[in-house]
């Protein structure tokens, strides 16, 4: 009798054993990075799992179960079929969100503000990588003109939203920080701390603002910091370096060239009306620092006015004018004109660009922080 229950007892667990299955299997995204706190759900019942730091998960799921509900957040759920082993991969969920513009009282959508607006998102302004905002607005906003005076950077371009009111007042607009009218200087804000700008450029503008919104009004919005990035640090280094690279056409560098070419102008003009090489050399000479040459100023050595030697390549005979008596070893530089700078070095440098930003960021359930610290030179 002993043995008869022990054998039924036996058979009872083995049918219940063959009434569940184990499945195991991974939740990956389309990166195939794996997703850690995926929700597994046996469709219509009530046995189900989460995945482990490795995107993995095992589930014991009655013998009848065909189909597995697999979902996250931010993630387009799936369902899958009950197999052994199951690889899930999710996709993101996009959704289309209308555009808003940012006012003075609130959020709105776009279709239903009845102003002339137009916003500029950050990935707008990141693409441009500029130092200032005032520059970012370039070609980006119908209406409003972007004026750049100065390439140096920390320099802020000169914006006209409704065009020249006044001729005697200043056509600036009104800048609004996160809802704070913002009187400071606008290169001071970091383009890469602005989440979106929006620029309202009709009338409508003085009815939130007054008469300060009568030439236009610039909305700037910050970012904020996520509660799911709670302790994040970004470090953002830019250098940037311009330079001419083009050939420039063949021009006089340097003050002895100068003079050389007033000289040669000179002794032409001699030959011109008959004298002879010699005549015409020596006549250049004393007429080279006069009212017909060029102000005494501009003599770079101490010998006497109009002694001014030119290269033997210079001489039109081909004949080195060291054969005349002018040797130019022996000439010898004013006091204060030893080493004279070159215009194109004091024009045309390399010019170069740091611009290093540092950024913390995150939050909790209470509390939300972003600060950023940059450095431009």
């Amino acid at each position: 009798m002993k043995k008869f229950f022990t054998l039924m007892a036996l058979c009872m667990l083995s049918i219940v054993m063959m009434a569940e299955q184990q499945v195991s299997g991974v939740v990956v995204d389309e990166k195939n990075e794996p997703i850690i706190g995926a929700s597994i759900q046996v469709k219509g019942g009530t046995q189900g799992t989460i995945t482990d730091y490795d995107g993995e998960f095992f589930l014991t799921v009655p013998d009848d179960a065909t189909v597995l509900v697999v979902s996250y957040v931010g993630m387009q759920t799936q369902e899958v079929a009950v197999k052994r082993s199951v690889r899930v991969v999710l996709h993101e969920a996009t959704e289309v969100i209308q555009e808003v513009v940012v006012t003075g009282y609130g959020n709105v959508s776009k279709g239903s503000y009845a102003g002339s607006a137009q916003a500029v998102d950050a990935e707008t302004i990141e693409k441009k990588s500029p130092t200032e905002i005032s520059k970012a607005l370039t070609g980006e906003v119908a209406g409003v003109q972007v004026i750049n005076t100065s390439g140096q950077p920390g320099t802020n371009a000169t914006i006209v939203v409704r065009g020249v009111g006044s001729l005697n007042g200043s056509s600036t607009p009104l800048y609004v920080v996160d809802g704070v009218t913002y009187d400071g200087d606008i290169s001071s804000i970091d383009p890469g701390d602005i989440a979106s700008t929006t620029v309202l450029k009709d009338a409508t503008a003085t009815s939130l603002y007054g008469s300060r919104g009568a030439n236009g009004v610039i909305v700037i919005t910050t970012k904020k910091g996520n509660s799911g990035d709670e302790g994040k640090i970004d470090v953002d280094v830019k250098y940037g370096a311009n330079m001419r690279l083009l050939p420039m056409y063949e021009t006089i560098s340097s003050p002895e060239q100068y003079v050389e070419m007033s000289w040669l102008a000179l002794y032409n003009g001699f030959r011109s009306t008959g004298s002879t090489v010699k005549a015409a050399i020596e006549a250049a000479h004393n007429a080279l620092y006069s009212k017909s040459g060029l102000p005494k100023g501009y003599n770079l050595w101490e010998q006497e006015e109009g002694r001014f030697l030119i290269s033997a390549a210079s001489s039109t005979d081909g004949k080195s004018l060291a054969s005349y008596g002018f040797d130019p070893t022996q000439m010898t530089r004013r006091k204060g004109y030893e080493q004279l700078e070159s215009w194109k070095d004091a024009i045309f440098r390399v010019g170069q660009k740091v611009d290093a930003n540092v950024k913390f960021h995150g939050g909790t359930e209470k509390v939300n922080y972003y600060t950023s610290i940059g450095y431009l030179m």
